[in-house]
């Protein structure tokens, strides 16, 4: 049931009320994790808030991965220096993502895993491909 409203918008305002009344605190986490990625900061913080204390540290994480990857992703500048010590998530976020060729590099060769590794490469090669036939 959870997993189809969170992609349903028009779902979004009654699934937050379920998920406050939700009694496994395991399964209102694994929604809030669903939905911090799919709304804006502010009511993101708002899914996390619903939350008891000790089920919001990964959200939270999440939601300052999210942050971070969003301007990364509209070309905002970010430590370089800062991008090996990422959450494999957003590691691989990013890799599959990002036009930053210096971030791509750093992560094709320090990325947290193989996987992210190759992202990075294999997008870094679809962005030289798309350059040359420009």
């Amino acid at each position: 049931m959870y997993s189809s409203a969170v992609e349903d918008p028009t779902t979004w305002s009654a699934l937050l009320r379920l998920v406050s009344e939700e009694p496994d605190p395991h399964v209102a986490e694994s929604v809030v994790l669903l939905m911090v990625e799919r709304v804006d900061p502010t009511t993101a913080t708002e899914w996390v808030d619903l939350l008891p204390a000790e089920h919001q540290g990964l959200p939270r994480a999440r939601l300052r991965d999210v942050v971070l990857r969003d301007r990364v992703l509209a070309g905002d500048h970010v430590a370089v220096d800062e991008v090996p010590a990422w959450t494999r998530w957003l590691q691989r976020e990013v890799a599959g993502s990002s036009e930053s060729q210096e971030v791509l590099s750093v992560l094709e060769a320090s990325g947290a895993t193989r996987r992210i590794r190759g992202l990075a490469r294999e997008r870094m090669i679809a962005q030289r491909r798309r350059d040359v036939g420009r």
